[in-house]
């Protein structure tokens, strides 16, 4: 569950995948190690779920971490299907884990096994309890994380279109490094910012937006922070094919203004807010270079993307307009750390 990975069903079966037996096609996304100076100390965090499972996060605040609902939270299905008005079709979140089961661990490598620097005191979600247009949780730490700088957070509005953002998170990669492994990529553009059908069929619900290549198994709840002030736009929540070059989905942090308030006030904390929103469309971004191949051109195969099991939909439930407009999202297990 530590990505959610979309399957895009045109009258063929979602692909599947065991795991760790996922072949290197899953991990091309063009990211680089996130260990230079410019990086150090990094506010991304990694985030040990249940002692076997890791997400992504970023500090803002001291004792705040900024992450995906959907790996703080227990789900009832492995599929989610959502439309653009941010409705879940199908799938819903049943509750929060116990704090105590959130452990917050630093560096680019970090060592699992050691105890962690923070673990989670309380978690605050969106009232929907769904992963559509609301996955995005704050945790609220047992200490504070003095030694770490937190970024700020843009409140006021979405990411602007062909903004391009930096991605950053503990998932899969293409450096042939364990995941675990903190990575980064940078000048990532922003293609659409719901409510929308894209070009690619990705339906956003009005507190989201699309990027291309960029995140994978495990990056869940990595920020988006924009290139231009800084500040984190938006978590990870679900995605195509690693390797695709659309289809990326990110829960914007705009629109979540009494959550934010209520875990600030709960830390103790000052919010630290971006002050100087850039213009509603940003100049155009140079796109990345297109893929060989994309889950719109090609119908996947079990190499080609890491999903849980098959949905009902693509087994022949509904008609097939629905199956032609709907794009299924799987909640990918989430890597065991290594």
């Amino acid at each position: 569950m530590g990505f959610a990975a979309a399957a895009w069903i045109a009258g063929v079966p979602a692909c599947s995948s065991s795991g760790e037996d996922a072949t290197s096609s899953e991990e091309i996304y063009g990211g680089i190690r996130d260990d230079d100076v410019a990086s150090s100390p990094s506010p991304v965090v990694a985030l040990r779920i249940a002692k076997t499972e890791i997400c992504s996060g970023i500090l803002v605040a001291p004792n705040v971490v900024l992450t995906a609902r959907h790996c703080v939270s227990k789900s009832e299905t492995d599929t989610v299907v959502c439309d653009e008005e941010g409705r879940a079709l199908s799938g819903r979140l049943t509750g929060d884990l116990p704090p105590a089961d959130i452990a917050v661990y630093v560096g680019t490598t970090p060592a699992f096994g050691d105890k962690p620097v923070a673990v989670a005191k309380e978690i605050f979600t969106p009232e929907e309890s769904v992963v559509c247009n609301a996955d995005l949780a704050l945790v609220v730490l047992d200490v504070s994380l003095a030694k770490i700088t937190p970024v700020a957070v843009r409140l006021g509005a979405p990411p602007r279109l062909n903004e391009t953002i930096r991605a950053v998170g503990y998932g899969k990669n293409d450096g042939k490094a364990p995941i675990g492994t903190r990575f980064r990529r940078d000048r990532v553009p922003v293609l659409a910012v719901g409510k929308a059908v894209t070009a690619s069929n990705t339906r956003l619900g009005p507190r989201e937006f699309e990027v291309g290549r960029s995140v994978c198994d495990g990056d869940s709840g990595g920020p988006a922070i924009s290139e231009l002030t800084g500040a984190v736009v938006g978590v990870v929540s679900r995605g195509g094919a690693c390797n695709a070059d659309q289809g990326h989905v990110y829960t914007t942090t705009a629109g979540f203004d009494a959550l934010f308030e209520k875990a600030f006030a709960a830390a103790e904390q000052p919010k630290i807010v971006e002050q100087n929103t850039p213009p509603e469309v940003a100049a155009p971004a140079q796109q990345p270079a297109p893929a060989s191949s994309s889950p719109a051109a090609r119908p996947n195969s079990g190499g080609d993307c890491l999903l849980s099991p098959r949905s009902k939909e693509s087994e022949g439930g509904g008609s097939v307009a629905a199956v032609l407009a709907l794009a299924v999202t799987v909640l990918a297990r989430r890597r065991k750390p290594r």
